[in-house]
């Protein structure tokens, strides 16, 4: 069974309205890398995984 964890990632930020290169500046990293996260073309390690989480916020 293929891992999802990036389609799911995807789906928790469009619903929160953030963009890619929102959450890749959270995480600071490059856009282009972000988007490999959600192709699940790298992995992701458990600090990331935090702040990409449901319960990450959207700063003003």
């Amino acid at each position: 069974m293929k891992n999802n964890i990036g389609q799911k990632i995807r789906k928790v930020r469009e619903l929160k309205g953030f963009t890619q290169d929102y959450m890749a500046d959270k995480l600071a990293i490059s856009q282009r890398a972000y988007s490999k996260l959600e192709n699940n073309e790298t992995k992701l390690d458990w600090e990331k995984i935090e702040l990409v989480s449901p319960s990450s916020e959207k700063s003003s």
